[in-house]
């Protein structure tokens, strides 16, 4: 790639009329380049700011840059360590103090290590070092890349965790935050945009347009953002935020061409979640714009930089009167993630990864939050509690992390991204407040965010905050009992069907099948208890292994830790859940989380499936989403089940499914709540494919052809009537749903027609359908849908595994560089003995050397005992099911 002309005159000119380069002092040996091992920078070098040209076109895949950055050598140096991965370094020159030393030799070490080697020690003090370099854009969804659209091509950037070093050669670290001054040089046809508002444009010698702006704030590394291309811009004053001293803030929606008309909602509703957000801090939104981006293809779901958030698209091109509530909610939810970033990531920053959990557990916790003063009709403070019950089980395996551990490696810096970090500091966050009271927990927030705005800070700084507006002494120690140990506390509870008193017993939770879990110490658990006959609850911190619960007053019987409040697995006996469940006092969110307790019992082999299903089914007559959980409960247990008991056990579902299919049927019913769309939905699948009414089948049948065929339907059920279309269809089938996929504009039209394609189930279909993410039909971050459309399905999954065996190589180049490891778990659903051999034989190779998958060591460990834990489930319940299928309970 050529750069502006004038810009290598220049450089030309100053290498010309440089002073005499001083000579190299060869009394001091050179030293060995040996990079950082823990992917931080060697201490002694502060960069202080950054002055970065990009030379990017973005229908070709190479690109050039310059960058200067501003050093602080805090001692003597002579060797400088930068991050920059696949890049070729054409210059590189040293100034300090008048001295200029140029055509620097630069030298790699390791995967993504660079080292500048000056010809003598530079003292300490002020200096600058600047780089032309040139790279590729060679990572699907990483760093900064392309995306074709159509026949026309986009560069949008995703730098987190890792990604800035392949953008372009800097100090990639968090806790490393500095301003940044940001020249693009791009084609006349497109449109770029970054963090900062635009400044300037100027035309170069070549036709192409130099795009200045303005200064950032100080950010780190992967935090800045890029937009280049045809982009759609979609501004209505009248959205933009207004607020009640005057000022206000200018809010746009980018998108691809043609579509940004479709983000009208997304544009509409910012301002208003914005001001929740605000209101709650105490402080405005502290950046100088707001663009929202809707990114054709991205892998993650979307991305905090501040002044330029990225989404993927179908995330912001939706309109609430026709798509499904799901698309809204999904929408209000991630928005008010990345919303909560700008203060929790980007005004403070993690000072290292091991902290990541500050930036997303706080972000994950605050949109619940946010959304539930939002749409409080959503319930959405009910359903995270689905959320805290996934993510209890993976907490409970050998490999399971802390939520804030040792980061040393790559691999470990990518692993943090996962349920941990997010769900269970959400859950973790979420008890907390509550113990101390939600005005104390805010008051610390906002004093945590005053006394470290626009820098770097730990989880002490935040606890210490907390601790400090509540006046809770011990509050740091109790919550490090959380963060600093993996697992989930199981209390064993006796006593409280009546009154009490209770003995409460806590030890490490465990599933069965997995092998014995380690505890470091008691877990310091904010416990209560709810009298359901005064409504009274008794709260106290249980920290010991075992403590005994008085109750004076009581009238009973005893609801421990209502509402999932705390992080924990209550266990009671039977008859213990037997009054709780027939209760009809408890609150709707009370009773979801009592579900949930029910899953965790039947999954540590404390409950028989007999009494599971005498207990779930015991929930009808409570709302929709207190029965949609039950039944999910019971349709879960299946998947233990083979052989001649899967017609009898799906025979069943049916049955369970028939009387609310037959009530409300597969057109719209004019009740519009998210909880009755998604018990419809598989009342409505159970009861069509299983219950042997053809009349439901047929109904399903013609709203999935209606769907294919582009005619208006009920988008809330069409995707569940797709599915069953699809998984006995033919050839001719594939082919029309093939070619409406590849005609499709509308994302939500897009995304259901693709689950569709990955639904077939006839073996030589789902081949066909597997092939697809071969092929160049699919965007990056569609492959994996197909990927994993059949792996969990008895009647092609085996297929699908020799398939994926086959092609794992291939599918490494195209999927994102650090999702592939994620493919471990595929063959889990196996269930088998020889499934894992098959898997450590397949995934070992990649453990280490150079086809490594960073990360993997856990992964691989992980999925491992996911099969364990299946066949002990199996072992152990699949003869009373078996009995209750062919006898009955």
């Amino acid at each position: 790639m050529h750069l502006l002309r004038a810009l290598i005159l220049a450089i030309v000119a100053a290498c010309v009329s440089a002073p005499p380069q001083p000579a190299p002092d060869t009394k001091k040996p050179v030293p060995a380049l040996q990079p950082p091992s823990d992917d931080r920078i060697i201490k002694g070098v502060q960069p202080l700011s950054y002055d970065l040209l990009l030379d990017v076109d973005p229908s070709q895949e190479g690109y050039g840059g310059q960058v200067k950055i501003r050093l602080r050598l805090t001692e003597p140096t002579r060797v400088i360590w930068l991050h920059s991965l696949d890049h070729v370094i054409q210059m590189a020159s040293f100034h300090q103090a008048g001295k200029k030393w140029l055509s620097l030799k630069t030298e790699r070490a390791g995967k993504d290590w660079l080292a500048v080697r000056l010809p003598q020690v530079a003292p300490a003090g002020e200096a600058s070092l600047s780089l032309r370099f040139s790279g590729r854009f060679a990572n699907p969804l990483f760093g900064v890349y392309r995306v074709k659209e159509g026949d026309d091509w986009y560069l949008f950037s995703q730098l987190e965790p890792l990604g800035a070093r392949e953008a372009f050669p800097c100090f990639d670290e968090p806790g490393i935050k500095t301003p940044f001054t940001v020249r693009v040089i791009a084609p006349k046809k497109d449109r770029v945009f970054f963090n900062t508002p635009k400044l300037e444009e100027k035309t170069d010698r070549a036709g192409k347009i130099l795009h200045q702006f303005a200064e950032t704030k100080p950010l780190p590394t992967y935090l800045l953002a890029f937009a280049v291309g045809p982009i759609d811009v979609l501004h209505r004053p009248e959205w933009d935020m207004k607020r009640a001293d005057g000022s206000s803030l200018q809010i746009r929606l980018l998108a691809a061409k043609g579509k940004a008309k479709r983000g009208k909602t997304a544009l509409r509703e910012t301002a208003k979640i914005l001001a929740l957000e605000e209101a709650y801090f105490g402080s405005p939104y502290p950046y100088a714009k707001l663009d929202i981006v809707a990114v054709p293809d991205f892998a993650a779901g979307a991305m905090e930089n501040p002044g330029l958030i990225t989404y993927r698209e179908q995330l912001l091109l939706f309109d609430e009167k026709v798509d499904p509530i799901s698309r809204y909610k999904a929408y209000a939810n991630v928005h008010a993630h990345e919303l909560a970033h700008i203060w929790f990531g980007d005004l403070v920053t993690m000072a290292w990864w091991d902290d990541l959990w500050l930036n997303e557990a706080f972000a994950t916790w605050f949109a619940y939050k946010i959304v539930n003063q939002y749409r409080p009709d959503w319930q959405v403070l009910t359903d995270r509690l689905g959320g805290f019950n996934w993510v209890k089980e993976s907490d409970s395996t050998s490999t399971s992390r802390r939520v804030r551990g040792p980061i040393k490696t790559r691999g470990d810096i990518h692993n943090a991204f996962d349920g941990i970090t997010y769900t269970k500091g959400h859950a973790v966050l979420s008890m907390f407040e509550k113990y101390v009271g939600e005005a104390a927990f805010q008051a610390g927030v906002r004093s945590y965010l005053k006394k470290n705005a626009w820098g770097n800070a730990t989880f002490e700084d935040l606890l210490i905050e907390i601790e400090k507006a509540s006046g809770k002494k011990g509050l740091k120690a109790a919550f490090e009992t959380f963060i600093f140990q993996a697992g989930v506390p199981n209390v064993a509870m006796t006593g409280g069907a009546r009154c009490g008193p209770v003995t409460a017993r806590q030890v490490r939770w465990q599933p069965l099948g997995s092998p014995p879990l380690p505890q470091d110490r008691p877990w310091q658990i904010p416990l209560c208890f709810k009298d359901l006959g005064t409504g009274q609850n008794h709260c106290r911190l249980m920290d010991q292994p075992k403590e005994v619960f008085e109750f004076t007053g009581c009238e009973g019987p005893l609801l421990p830790n209502p509402g999932g409040a705390a992080y924990m697995v209550p266990s009671l006996g039977t008859p213990w859940l037997g009054a709780l469940m027939a209760q009809t006092s408890l609150t709707e969110l009370e009773h979801v989380a009592l579900v949930y307790d029910l899953r965790k019992a039947y999954s540590a082999g404390h409950l028989s499936p007999e009494q599971v299903l005498a207990l779930a089914q015991g929930v009808s007559g409570t709302s929709d989403r207190v029965q949609q959980q039950a039944l999910g409960l019971i349709g879960d247990m299946g998947g233990i089940v083979e052989g001649d008991l899967r017609p009898r056990w799906q025979a069943l579902l049916g049955r369970l499914g028939l009387v609310h299919a037959l009530e409300h049927g597969w057109r719209d019913d004019g009740i519009d709540d998210p909880a009755h769309w998604q018990i419809r939905r598989t009342t409505l699948s159970w009861a069509s494919r299983w219950s042997g009414n053809d009349a439901l089948k047929a109904e399903a049948f013609d709203l999935a052809n209606d769907l294919i065929e582009g005619r208006p339907v009920e988008r809330e059920l069409a995707p569940t009537a797709l599915s069953m279309l699809t998984e006995d269809g033919d050839a001719a089938l594939f082919d029309r749903l093939l070619a409406a996929f590849e005609q499709a504009e509308d994302p939500w039209r897009r995304s259901t027609l693709l689950q569709g394609l990955a639904g077939f189930r006839r073996p030589e279909l789902s081949l066909r359908s597997l092939n697809l993410a071969l092929s160049d039909k699919l965007r990056s971050n569609e492959i994996g849908r197909v990927v994993w459309g059949p792996s969990g399905d008895y009647r092609v999954r085996d297929q699908a595994w020799t398939w994926l065996k086959k092609n794992l190589g291939t599918l490494r180049e195209l999927l994102p560089r650090n999702s592939s490891r994620y493919l471990v778990y595929y063959p889990t659903a196996q269930c088998t003995e020889l499934a894992k051999q098959e898997l450590s034989a397949v995934f070992s190779p990649y453990l280490g050397g150079k086809e490594a998958m960073e990360g993997l060591d856990r992964h691989l460990q992980a999925a491992t005992e996911r099969i364990d834990r299946c066949m002990a489930m199996r072992k152990k319940h699949q003869h009373a099911l078996g009995k209750i299928l062919t006898q009955g309970p």
